[in-house]
């Protein structure tokens, strides 16, 4: 593939070797700089919206000066409750709305689960130890930063940061106040670190499992590539978080917690209950078409099977390790059908991935502009338009990994 600017090999090095250098504005191309400077504009467009929402009191707080009705709330009630020692009532659909009623100031019909692990209870709980505007500030502020620190030690440069915070559901999950930053960094710390230290991999695969529907194929990754080391530190992890929530929050949250899977899975997926043009999945996108729940789940369980093959002959190959960590995020996003727009910062990821296996090119920045505008469509078009940004993204690494074999072909010596 030509090479604008420096060599992905200079610039970005490969895996298992010590970290280079960020990447500074004098080493971009002109392309680069035209892009960056866009996306810059962008981010700080969200972050002016941000502002403007929150003093006009439709962002955090409502025009009352009370908590807005928002995700967020489910987050800090639930910190509350178990702050005040009541942890497993969280898995009470009526007990955690009592609680929301109560941080909110007046009833409202909306249901806001609590859908999550009680290691989870240690990010609530520290949350809910802020006043809740503060609380709502500082961990959008501070989930960003990290996500942003992340996506930039991926990619090996800090512009590819302000891409990510420059793509829609960025400002998708900050309005809510979700943890799709979250989510994003961990996955992105564990990849970075896997060739140099399996521990701290490990560590963050192992934090990385109060989103389980993430963790589908990580195992099989971690398993093709040989990377027992951190499988190992992984499973430790688990266990560690698993026993010190157990200690911490009671044995009941845990029971209340698998009783509650079988119910939200329900709820959320089969029912829809959100609606399923908000599941950015092949199962969402089944159901919004028509299709019944038989042919939806058949669909996805196709699509999953899929892609836990493609990402074990990903894993056991000679490829990249950039290439195979963008795979295996985009395999984790399209292998679950349950995922939010809030979910999809992961995919930001997976473009720090991609540039920091080769320089873009214009299929790439055309692929990337698909994945970039497809969730804006969701304000016209009633279907689960961010699955189109995933499959977009995927296509760029099928197409980079068959770009990379066809290259290796090339290079290797004539044999008689």
């Amino acid at each position: 593939m030509p090479k604008a600017g420096l060599s992905s090999d200079v610039r970005y090095g490969r895996a298992g070797e010590a970290p280079l250098p960020m990447v500074g504005w004098s080493q971009f191309n002109a392309a680069e700089r035209r892009a960056f400077l866009v996306c810059l504009g962008v981010a700080v467009g969200y972050a002016v919206t941000l502002v403007i929402l929150y003093v006009r009191r439709t962002w955090i707080l409502d025009g009352d000066g009370g908590p807005a009705l928002t995700d967020f709330i489910a987050i800090w009630s639930a910190g509350r409750l178990a702050l005040a020692g009541h942890a497993a009532s969280a898995y009470s659909a009526a007990s955690e709305h009592a609680a929301e009623v109560v941080t909110l100031g007046h009833p409202f019909r909306h249901e806001y689960g609590w859908p999550y692990p009680p290691s989870y209870f240690f990010v609530a709980a520290g949350l809910a130890l802020l006043p809740y505007a503060l609380s709502f500030l500082a961990w959008v502020a501070g989930t960003a930063t990290f996500y942003g620190f992340a996506v930039g030690k991926a990619s090996g440069r800090w512009s590819a940061a302000i891409a990510a915070l420059a793509a829609p559901w960025t400002l998708a999950c900050a309005l809510v106040g979700q943890n799709g930053f979250l989510t994003g960094g961990l996955m992105a710390l564990a990849l970075v670190c896997l060739d140099t230290s399996p521990m701290a991999s490990g560590l963050f695969f192992g934090l990385l499992t109060y989103k389980p529907q993430f963790g589908l194929l990580i195992p099989i990754a971690l398993a093709a590539g040989g990377r027992w080391k951190a499988i190992g530190w992984a499973m430790a992890t688990t266990v560690a978080l698993t026993g010190l929530s157990v200690a911490v929050f009671g044995v009941q949250a845990m029971a209340g917690f698998l009783w509650t899977l079988p119910r939200t899975a329900q709820t959320l997926v089969v029912e829809g209950g959100v609606g399923w043009n908000k599941l950015e999945s092949i199962y969402g996108l089944a159901r919004c078409l028509g299709g019944s729940n038989a042919v939806a789940t058949g669909l996805q369980v196709v699509t999953s099977l899929g892609a836990a093959v493609a990402i074990a002959l990903l894993w056991r190959s000679k490829a990249a390790s950039a290439l195979k960590s963008a795979g295996l995020i985009v395999a984790a996003a399209i292998s679950t059908p349950y995922l939010f727009a809030y979910d999809l910062p992961i995919l930001g990821v997976a473009t720090a991935f991609l540039m920091r296996e080769a320089d873009l090119d214009l299929l790439d920045y055309l692929g990337l502009a698909i994945a970039w505008s497809a969730l804006g469509f969701a304000l016209v078009v009633p279907l689960p338009v961010g699955l189109f940004a995933t499959l977009s993204l995927g296509s760029l690494v099928v197409r980079r990994v068959v770009m990379s074999r066809g290259e290796s072909a090339t290079l290797a010596p004539a044999t008689n």
